[in-house]
């Protein structure tokens, strides 16, 4: 269904996204906080398929602590979804700039072939309170898994936050 979806081009992890009532607010519509808590989960689920169990025991090495951080989410809500559409979500690693990485995303109404929601977030891999380069084999297994090597890309300045 989702391969053939022109919302979801350029995304190879596409998953369903079951929602439940806890998602939907007073109004009978996907509530704004619930997306991001479903594009939290659909980020988790990206890395278990691609990085996997190996990450997961890199990050709990004993003695030593790791974690990875979201530093930025933006997200642009595009269309209101109720309880009984058929939504997908879609990750891909976008870019490295730095030591970040740069997700993009999207949660997809199937039946129309339209975007719900698309967000992009800015990752970094911190260990022992210092942020650092996501490790080598890391970003072998976001190749394998995007199908392309991630080039990098240097650490563009920062911009101010906020409205102009």
């Amino acid at each position: 269904m989702s391969d053939a979806l022109a919302s979801t081009e350029g995304y190879r992890y596409v998953m369903p996204v079951t929602l439940t009532a806890e998602h939907i607010d007073g109004q009978g519509h996907l509530n704004n906080a619930a997306v991001a808590r479903i594009l939290n989960d659909l980020r988790v689920a990206y890395i278990f398929a691609g990085p996997g169990p190996r990450w997961g025991e890199f990050l709990r090495g004993e003695g030593v602590r790791r974690t990875v951080v979201v530093r930025e989410l933006h997200i642009a809500y595009d269309r209101e979804a109720t309880i009984d559409d058929d939504l997908v979500g879609c990750v891909r690693v976008s870019a490295r700039r730095g030591k970040a990485k740069i997700v993009e995303q999207r949660i997809v109404d199937a039946a129309r072939d339209l975007p719900v929601a698309r967000a992009w977030a800015v990752q970094l891999f911190v260990e022992e309170g210092t942020v650092r380069e996501f490790p080598d084999f890391y970003w072998d297994a976001i190749a394998a898994a995007e199908g392309r090597v991630i080039p990098l890309e240097p650490r563009r300045p920062a911009v101010p936050f906020g409205p102009a």
